[in-house]
């Protein structure tokens, strides 16, 4: 009993929040309130939902949704309740939390029929919040029974998230479990061996960031909302590390530099996260990167706060090779006339990877233009789950009408290639090749302020249906007019796609809102999918070429591009270019004068490209 007392006379360990809480005092209680009455409040995607005390609410699954569930048993719920106490010190609240997880202990500790009990995320997120609930409760009731309990919980998670079998190597998933298993050995300080346990996950939670992250920023499990929760989670721990490990805590503070800088730059015009890959199109919340004095953050509130507070950014363009993404602009304005353009390909591991590679978003007249289907939700079997991960669903190439094939044996045989990039043209390259047999390549000629062409060519071993796929934003009309297609907001032109090659063979195809198959929509929330006009440019052949000018000046004049063999010349306001295709790197000229690209090395992607031209 002794050993027990002395773990009240411990040092109060301060633990960061898994759940973003933005409710006011008055709000924060109304969701306590409604879970003392036996409701189930886990965030405001859900409604409520009642349970029975004397029934397992663990197996619950109301909406037939497996994030619901995740959240469910990653204590959300309780949580609130630990806020709760917080805020007001009143101790019925952390009584509440109590039986909860006495419950949870009851019902799932040896068992794992209920459905994400053990669930790798769920049980890292969930020993964080117990580590919480553990450091409110003894300051109100103290009990030694209760500590015992508390102590089991400990051993059993801690168990589970040490076990490389049980591990998520190269995950974000991973990377929690490291920083729980953190968070529980300096909580619990007492328990035999939990050193062991803290020099472990230190070591696995580097591997993990250098997994996740690369040494230029970004990220690198291809969607920037994930790029943004790993950075709140790795501030939370970096404020959590700095009286107790100040080795580590400076080591993260480079992460966290490069890290932000990433995030400040694929954040769209608005302050919003784009929809690339699993994310979401929604404002981003700067209040706990505040808390960093970076420059880099600076210039987030000043995107944030279209242009009100903060600092404005430096360069205009950005190109990060680890992440494959090449990100340009014409301003940093947040106005009508300032143009985004994000293009990106990489395949490093299949989370929350989509069949995106060679897409392209772009983002002008103050609102996203052409866009990624979204997340949509993570229920894999759904169909609106599978429509947004698919080829179509993206502003790439697509051939035969199917999907590019995201086995683990084709990571690597995507990427960036080259850059080169001013105040006034930018030109990126990239290739991949993630069909059979088949080398896609796409260069991006950026001509400031206003005008981005688009060269896609495909070359196969015999004759493809090849498409070039362009998805807007949903409150954009799409207008042809002969070969060409307008944009429309509000019934004004604000965008033009044209295909700058005379050929007769070109098709033109619209879709929207179509249900068998998906064809022509937009996820702009959870579970949820809104029409969209989806733009198709079509032509078969075992060499494809395609060359498409999108610019917001829609009655900008032009002239037929030459597209000989592998020669590209053409102009647009008064910019004569020629391309000459290589089998990995190419010869850019503009008005005459060499463009000095810089090379990016793809050791796999290169030998394939080299093998596939000869």
């Amino acid at each position: 009993m002794t050993k027990y007392k002395e773990w009240n006379s411990g040092k109060e360990v301060n633990i960061f929040n898994i759940c973003k809480f933005e409710y006011n005092n008055k709000d924060l209680y109304e969701k306590c309130e409604l879970i003392m009455q036996n409701n189930i409040f886990l965030n405001n995607k859900y409604k409520l939902v009642k349970f029975d005390q004397k029934k397992n609410l663990w197996k619950m699954n109301p909406f037939k949704d497996r994030t619901w569930c995740f959240k469910l048993h990653s204590f959300f719920h309780v949580e609130y309740l630990v806020n709760g106490y917080k805020k007001s010190g009143d101790k019925k609240y952390i009584v509440k939390a109590m039986w909860f997880f006495e419950n949870w202990m009851e019902k799932n500790i040896d068992s794992e029929t209920a459905e994400m009990a053990w669930h790798d995320h769920a049980t890292a997120l969930r020993l964080i919040i117990i580590c919480n609930l553990y450091e409110n409760w003894r300051k109100e009731c103290w009990n030694i029974t209760k500590v015992k309990l508390f102590e089991s919980a400990i051993n059993t998670h801690s168990s589970k998230l040490a076990d490389e079998n049980f591990y998520m190597e190269k995950h974000n998933h991973g990377l929690d479990q490291d920083i729980a298993l953190l968070v529980a050995s300096y909580t619990f300080s007492e328990i035999p061996d939990i050193l062991k346990l803290r020099k472990l996950a230190i070591e696995r939670m580097w591997m993990q960031i250098n997994e996740l992250i690369g040494i230029d920023g970004s990220y690198l499990e291809h969607s920037p909302e994930y790029a943004n929760l790993i950075c709140n989670r790795l501030i939370d721990l970096f404020e959590f590390l700095r009286d107790c490990d100040n080795k580590t805590y400076k080591r993260l503070e480079i992460i966290l530099t490069n890290l932000v800088n990433f995030i400040k730059d694929i954040l769209q015009p608005n302050g919003f996260l784009p929809s690339i890959g699993d994310s979401e199109e929604k404002p981003l919340n700067i209040n706990k990167l505040k808390k960093l004095n970076y420059p880099s953050v600076k210039a987030l509130e000043y995107l944030v706060s279209k242009g009100l507070t903060g600092q404005v950014p430096e360069n205009l363009d950005s190109i990060y090779p680890d992440g494959g993404y090449a990100i340009l602009r014409n301003s940093w304005d947040y106005n009508s006339d300032t143009v985004q353009t994000v293009f990106y390909s990489s395949f490093h591991s299949r989370v929350h990877k989509h069949k995106d590679d060679l897409s392209i978003n772009i983002y002008g007249y103050g609102q996203p233009i052409l866009v990624d289907a979204g997340k949509y939700n993570y229920n894999y079997k759904s169909e609106g789950r599978k429509f947004v991960e698919s080829t179509r669903a993206h502003n790439t190439v697509m051939i035969d009408n199917k999907d590019f094939d995201t086995k683990r044996l084709n990571i690597g045989h995507s990427g960036l290639i080259e850059y080169n990039y001013s105040a006034g043209i930018s030109y990126i390259a990239a290739a991949h090749n993630l069909y059979k047999n088949i080398i896609i390549k796409r260069m991006v000629l950026f001509l400031k302020p206003y005008s981005i062409i688009i060269f896609d060519y495909i070359k196969g071993n015999k004759a493809h249906y090849c498409e070039q796929v362009f998805n807007f934003y949903p409150n954009i009309k799409c207008q042809p007019s002969n070969k060409d297609i307008f944009g429309k907001i509000k019934c004004k032109k604000v965008v033009l796609l044209r295909s700058l090659l005379d050929e007769s063979d070109l098709k033109i195809n619209l879709y929207k809102g179509e249900k068998n198959p998906l064809n022509g929509w937009y996820s702009n929330s959870y579970s949820s999918l809104a029409p969209s006009y989806s733009l198709r440019f079509a032509k078969k052949g075992e060499i494809s070429r395609f060359a498409t000018l999108i610019s917001f000046d829609t009655k900008i004049p032009t002239t037929p591009i030459s597209w000989q063999d592998n020669v590209i010349q053409g102009s647009l306001n008064g910019n004569v270019f020629q391309i000459n295709i290589n089998s990995v790197n190419n010869d850019i000229f503009i008005n005459g004068k060499a463009l000095q690209a810089h090379s990016i090395i793809k050791p796999k992607l290169e030998e394939i490209l080299l093998k596939m031209e000869n």
